[in-house]
């Protein structure tokens, strides 16, 4: 069996691995073929999920003014899975890589309780970010 390919980094983007024409064979393929000690995926919470479920560390950086993605960060930071970033910022995720600690037993709990904490969060949040959003009552005229 041929070795595999080891890279220090390798980034993945706009998989869209739900879709008809995602290329998961061909994905899968790759990845069982090289290794690397840092993937990058962009997009895709359930990649962010899978991560956490594997104990690999965690950048999210979420697209400015979508809301579920900051939530998703903020979570995710809030149970140490992971942190999250406003802009992206390399030396920030590399500078934390060494306190990455296992998580993949706390991320199952959460997972237990994943739609009480999902709503708890989401409210915390749109608290703390609403001068920031264009919410839904702000577009619709009384």
């Amino acid at each position: 069996m041929a070795s595999k390919i080891r890279y220090k980094t390798i980034v993945l983007s706009d998989l869209h691995l739900g879709t008809s024409s995602s290329k998961a064979k061909e994905v899968t393929n790759f990845l069982k073929n090289n290794k690397c000690e840092t993937l990058i995926l962009n997009g895709e919470f359930e990649s962010v999920c899978e991560a956490f479920y594997l104990d690999k560390p965690v950048l999210m950086v979420p697209v400015e003014g979508h809301f579920e993605q900051l939530s998703n960060g903020h979570d995710a930071q809030k149970n140490e899975g992971g942190i999250y970033e406003l802009k992206f910022n390399i030396d920030t995720f590399l500078d934390w890589i060494p306190s990455h600690q296992s998580k993949s037993a706390s991320f199952r709990k959460w997972e237990e309780r994943a739609e009480e904490l999902f709503i708890k969060n989401f409210n915390e949040v749109l608290e703390a970010s609403t001068d920031n959003l264009i919410l839904p009552t702000q577009l619709i005229p009384v």
